[in-house]
């Protein structure tokens, strides 16, 4: 479908929105007391798991970066080579 983007502009932005969530946990787990057990754990994880799948992310976004680059000069090596330019100077008020 046309509007679809690259699988590396999806990675790319589900990487860049989940790295700053898991550093808005890191900095809740160190600046403030959490209290109770179930609640720490809960913030540990979600820091660890939402810096595991952010830098996931962004490392998928690296490896498909260059797919549309490679979809585009595929595209262009399928098109005919554009006419040539004539280089011949017509003679000032003909239509020639």
């Amino acid at each position: 479908m046309p509007w679809e983007g690259s699988p590396g502009s999806i990675y790319l932005n589900f990487g860049l929105a989940l790295i700053p969530v898991a550093v808005a946990f890191l900095l809740t787990i160190l600046t403030t007391s959490i209290p109770g057990l179930i609640l720490t754990i809960f913030f540990v994880v979600a820091c660890v798991l939402f810096f595991l799948v952010g830098t996931l992310c962004l490392l998928l976004a690296r490896v498909h970066h260059g797919s549309s680059t490679k979809l585009v000069e595929k595209i262009r090596n399928r098109m005919p080579p554009p006419p040539p330019i004539s280089q011949d100077n017509p003679i000032p008020g003909t239509n020639a």
